[in-house]
């Protein structure tokens, strides 16, 4: 990590001045660090407003897709066994139709 004064040395090796674009937010502190530079500050009002809708929205999709998955799962479990049992039934001949005999034949 660089001191706060330094400039971001960007992938050409030329001092390029970090525009703060990747930076993580503290929302219990209000402070902001950026992952590039190393350099924090405070939030402003309306960065915090942003940060807490994004981490709000970020949780409810994430407790859908948690759902999702739980249910996914419940169904599988359920499903996999008796699919399983069929499977093995069906090898054996369990539902087939009866072949057709001689004596069925009308002729």
């Amino acid at each position: 990590m660089h001191d706060d004064d330094e400039d971001y040395i960007g992938c050409d090796g030329e001092d390029v001045p970090c525009d703060h674009d990747d930076y993580d937010t503290d929302i219990l502190t209000g402070r902001c660090m950026c992952w590039r530079c190393g350099e924090s500050w405070y939030a402003t009002a309306a960065e915090m407003d942003r940060e807490l809708r994004f981490q709000s929205e970020y949780a409810e999709i994430m407790e859908r897709e948690d759902r999702r998955q739980r249910w996914s799962d419940f169904w599988w479990a359920v499903r996999h066994p008796l699919a399983t049992i069929h499977w093995e039934l069906s090898k054996r001949g369990w539902f087939r139709k009866p072949a057709v005999s001689d004596d069925d034949i009308p002729f």
